[in-house]
């Protein structure tokens, strides 16, 4: 399958197979926001084996397309960056279907307004929901005005990029791909 970067309004093949299959790899984030953008770098630095095999949304700030980005995929692996108040580049991931599952929220803060619980809670209530959709969430340092990452960021994102890698490569083999 072609590594396919595709904009906001974009069809995947597997939205119009409507049947479950394949990877989205969803990226949120405001380049023009310093760290909040590092999500969209971080997938940018994956190798060519791996961007095969995902169909890539890189929403910006156009997180209200995050149902669509959702229906027909069997996984979803959305990524943005988050203010946990932990170091710059740490890793929050999530088993957002688990959590799902259980009757409690999760307070998860994003750099954005998004609540990813009820925009999950919508795609399931439709039926556009991944067997599995997981959160990658890199611990930003500074979301001021501007372009380009915090140095701190800058450093990591290589190694960052690794973790996303594997963190895939994890999910292709416990899906057969």
């Amino acid at each position: 399958m072609p590594n396919l970067a595709l904009s906001k309004t974009t069809l995947c093949p597997h939205q119009v197979e409507k049947q479950r299959s394949g990877i989205a790899l969803i990226t949120i984030g405001n380049p023009l926001r310093k760290d909040d953008g590092i999500a969209s770098i971080v997938a940018d630095g994956l190798s060519l084996d791996v961007k095969e095999e995902l169909c890539r949304f890189d929403l910006e700030t156009y997180s209200q397309f995050l149902m669509d980005c959702l229906v027909y995929h069997q996984v979803a692996v959305i990524m943005d960056a988050t203010a946990e108040k932990a170091k710059p580049g740490d890793l929050t991931i999530l088993d957002l279907t688990a959590v799902m599952d259980r009757k409690n929220n999760v307070d998860l803060k994003s750099c954005h307004g998004l609540s990813f619980m009820d925009e999950l809670k919508m795609a399931r209530n439709q039926n556009f929901l991944p067997d599995k959709v997981y959160f990658f969430g890199i611990e930003a340092e500074n979301t001021d005005w501007g372009k380009g990452l915090s140095m701190e960021l800058e450093t990591k994102k290589e190694e960052l990029t690794q973790r996303l890698e594997q963190f895939l490569k994890s999910i292709f083999i416990q899906i057969g791909l």
